[in-house]
């Protein structure tokens, strides 16, 4: 991901602790490994030999205990940096704790997906075919709906059946699965999730994986996966606005906020659109595109109870109201005829 960081501190204590005389002196090392942000990073591998190694936490702590007095090579790798070496030495008499800061500069190798295998792996290191449509081509294209995203993408093909759906590789739109945070999008009608309901200003990244993918994701699968990955922020608080206007009243507003503690992180997401439609043949009963307004709230608590245990709940609101005004010609008589449609679909995982 682009948003990974471009460095890690890492922070090494080396505590001395008596232990029988009869023994060799050995002291555990401790360390915290830190993003250049100072936000912790949890799945490093730090490396000493086959039998001293760690695995940082999510608040980025590890541990490698039973180390003999000496010079080491701290061998540090995560996911979405390079692998480095860091030298640490462990004096031979005790003493106060050593204190020792290294800043390390990585270089950023590329996306980190999670659809082709369910877990977080470079974009090189995936064997399947992964497409990743990043935040800053997301911006740059100045789309506002999904639906104007994988229009562009070669493959893809957008459907207009009870909505605005998405062919892959020729299967009709209920064949393809739509995730957000790898969680299906619910809402279908006759098999269709209308694109157009998902706004793209708090998508951090979309994955597509083209061809099936029902043994890891279930039989909504077998034409492919969209998995549309929201961003999580990484300040202590951040705040997003936005909006457009356009003509026939047409607006689309939202807004972005997102807060992280020592132990608790959210985002909170809210979208408005709405436009007073238009007519392009007068000779039909139906506008070419109706009056319509819908809203779209979504957010997420991430609550750090231990250092093995995080609480999580999440939740996405969509509604929309479809309505037009026509005047018919029936038995001489001109009536006013008024269609309104309303649908909402609610969601929540924990």
């Amino acid at each position: 991901m682009n948003s990974l960081c471009t460095s890690l501190v890492l922070l090494l204590f080396c505590v001395f602790t008596p232990i029988d005389a009869t023994k060799a002196q050995t002291s555990p090392i401790r360390g915290v490994v830190l993003s250049e942000q100072g936000a912790p990073v949890e799945g490093a591998h730090i490396y000493i030999s086959e039998s001293s190694w760690a695995v940082s936490q999510k608040d980025g702590s590890f541990i490698i205990n039973e180390i003999k007095p000496g010079s080491y090579q701290l061998q540090i790798s995560s996911v979405g940096y390079t692998p480095l070496s860091v030298e640490v030495d462990v004096p031979q008499k005790e003493g106060n704790p050593a204190f020792i800061l290294s800043e390390l500069v990585y270089k950023n190798p590329g996306p980190v997906v999670i659809t082709a295998s369910r877990t977080r792996k470079e974009l090189e290191d995936v064997s399947v075919p992964v497409s990743v449509i990043e935040r800053k081509e997301i911006t740059q294209s100045g789309s506002m709906r999904l639906s104007d995203i994988l229009e562009e993408q070669l493959g893809l093909n957008l459907v207009s059946d009870h909505g605005t759906g998405i062919q892959v590789q020729g299967f009709d739109p209920e064949y393809t699965l739509i995730l957000i945070d790898n969680q299906p999008v619910i809402g279908r009608t006759a098999g269709t999730l209308d694109l157009t309901r998902l706004a793209v200003g708090n998508i951090q990244q979309v994955e597509i994986v083209k061809g099936p993918s029902s043994a890891l994701w279930g039989s909504e699968a077998l034409a492919g996966v969209i998995n549309i990955i929201t961003d999580k922020g990484s300040e202590p608080f951040s705040w997003d606005i936005y909006g457009r206007y356009g003509d026939f009243n047409t607006y689309d507003a939202a807004s972005t906020i997102t807060f992280k503690t020592k132990k608790l992180t959210g985002r909170f997401f809210g979208n408005i659109n709405g436009s007073d439609g238009y007519d392009l043949i007068d000779s039909t009963l139906a506008p070419t595109v109706a009056e319509y307004q819908n809203y779209t709230f979504s957010g997420g608590l991430d609550y750090r109870a231990t250092q093995n245990l995080t609480l999580k709940l999440a939740g996405r609101l969509y509604n929309e109201d479809l309505f037009f005004r026509s005047i018919a010609d029936i038995e001489g008589t001109e009536k006013v005829l008024v269609a309104k449609r309303a649908t909402g679909t609610i969601s929540a995982d924990q």
